[in-house]
């Protein structure tokens, strides 16, 4: 296996919050990946593409009561 063939994808998407007076943490949501790709550049896309909608699918599920209740935009 050439290393020029390889991929690897590390996310970390983060908030600060404060709860509290002086109380701080962080938030973070966490993916990876590493694998081979044999010149198939649609297999890198596909790869960032499943990550980035596994992301909104968990952010959603999380924050779906806030999301609900935010005015539309028209």
């Amino acid at each position: 296996m050439a290393l020029s063939r390889t991929f690897r994808f590390s996310y970390t998407l983060g908030e600060d919050i404060t709860k509290g007076v002086g109380n701080r943490c962080q938030a973070n949501w966490r993916i990876a990946s590493f694998g081979t790709h044999g010149d198939d550049a649609g297999l890198i896309r596909s790869t960032v593409v499943e990550h980035m909608d596994q992301f909104l699918v968990e952010y959603l599920r999380v924050n779906q009561e806030a999301c609900d209740s935010r005015p539309t935009v028209h």
